[in-house]
Formats: structure tokens, sequence, C-alpha cells
């Protein structure tokens, strides 16, 4: 990749000179230069979160005193404003490995307005899955719903795939086929109970995949044991283009509900 120097320099000195990110007195992360009173907790604008989604600059795996004030901030902004907002809002939480609160906001936002009588307050959704935003429909809120879902079922924007990071409990069991992870795979998952039963996992470019793990995993491709590395919590392994690999537990269930 081409880099031009003086261009890089302008961003890095006028980065250099960003405001840094503080936690306010309430123990949240702060949202402006000055630690004011929000005149509108439940604003619909989550600026100050881009950092959690769709950034992925905090994260209880890596920032856990910043993810701690993310929540607060969250909590905060309490659950009120657009239907598009709550599935942002959904989104953060399961960033933050939060199902259950995850799935609060999406139930809350995939509830049915009805378009033949005057909208009423708190129904986000037409009969035709449309988003309803008043004035009009946003397919923000929409988008948000499918980014919310996926990132309770996986999520890898932390170099590595991590299977069911934010499963609510109301999901005991269920399946997902083709979610994409970062890196070139496709992924399916199965799981009951709360726990992984089974995941399949292709890969399309031959890239070395990192599965998160709290407990023993193994790895097989076409009936055979694959050698992986194994870390405190990631199993890493070889692949090449087109193979599919299964992913099951050895001797118990991968994980379970919010770990």
């Amino acid at each position: 990749m081409d880099v031009d120097p003086v261009f890089a320099g302008k961003l890095a000195d006028a980065r250099s000179r960003l405001y840094p990110i503080h936690i306010g007195r309430k123990g949240n992360l702060q949202e402006w230069f000055q630690d004011w009173q929000s005149p509108e907790p439940g604003h619909r604008h989550l600026s100050h979160l881009y950092g959690v989604f769709p950034g992925k600059q905090f994260s209880p795996l890596i920032t856990p005193e910043m993810a701690e004030a993310a929540k607060q901030a969250l909590r905060l902004r309490d659950v009120g404003s657009f239907g598009w907002s709550l599935g942002w809002k959904a989104a953060c939480w399961a960033r933050l490995r939060e199902g259950d609160e995850a799935f609060r906001r999406l139930s809350l936002q995939i509830t049915y307005a009805n378009p033949e009588w005057e909208r009423e307050h708190d129904t986000w959704f037409f009969p035709n899955l449309f988003n309803a935003d008043p004035p009009f429909v946003i397919l923000n809120g929409n988008a948000m719903v499918t980014a919310a879902i996926s990132e309770m079922l996986l999520q890898s924007q932390l170099n590595g795939i991590d299977l069911l990071p934010a499963l609510p409990h109301v999901w005991q069991e269920g399946s997902a086929q083709g979610l994409r992870a970062r890196g070139g795979f496709e992924v399916n998952i199965e799981w009951e109970a709360g726990c992984l039963q089974r995941a399949q996992i292709k890969s399309l470019l031959g890239r070395r995949a990192r599965v998160r793990s709290k407990t023993a995993i193994e790895v097989t491709s076409g009936g055979k044991s694959i050698n992986t590395k194994i870390g405190e919590e990631w199993v890493e392994f070889d692949t090449t283009p087109g193979s599919i690999y299964q992913i099951g537990p050895a001797g118990g269930p991968v994980h379970t509900v919010g770990t």
C-alpha cells in the first residue's frame, strides 16, 4: 500500500490534538468536552459510543474500564427515542457482551405499527417489516436490527471469530446460517440450552482462523482432526480456500450464555 508521508503526518498531528476520552462523574463514557448534564437523557444519537459499535476501540475483552463506562452511558441514555436508535443501542449492548440488554432494545424496536391509523408512540415496525420512524420510513432501523442480531451471534472485530458472544437467555436454542466473519469466513452455528453445540466455518480466502473459546473444543475437516494452536482463550488453525471446518465441544459445551 502506498502511503503519502506528508498527508499521513497531517493526520497523525490532527489525531494527537483530539481531546482525550474521559469517564464522567456518573461513571459514564463522557460525551462532551465538558461533563455536562444532558437535557435529553434518552436522545437517539450515540456518537460518543462509536468506539463500541461500529468501531472496536472499547471492549470488555481489551478495555474493561472503558467498557463499563460505555455501559453506564447506555444506561443513562435508557431506551427511549426513535426505533433506529434502539437498534444501535442493541448493537452496542451486544458488543459489550450483554445479550439480555441487547434483546430488550430489540424487543422494543420490533413492535407493530398499523399504517392505517396515526402511528402510536413507541411502535416501530410496519407489517412489511419496514422501520416506522416518524414521519417516514428510515431504513437505518432495519439495518440496525440485522446488525444487532448478527453481533449477538457472532463477532470478529478483535482479530478472531467469537461464537455466541451475547446470546440472550430467551434464545435457549436455535441456529444461524451464512454469518460472515472478518478475514474471509462463512459461519453456521447451532446451540441448545444456551450452549454452542456445533459450528461450521468455511474458509473463503485461506487465511489462518482464530476461534475464541473458554473451554476445550476440537476442530475437524473431512472427518479428520486439524492441528491447532491453543491459547488462553483462543484456538488457531490454518485453513485452505474453500475448505470447511467443524467446531465442536471436546467433552462439554463450548461456552454458555453470558460468558
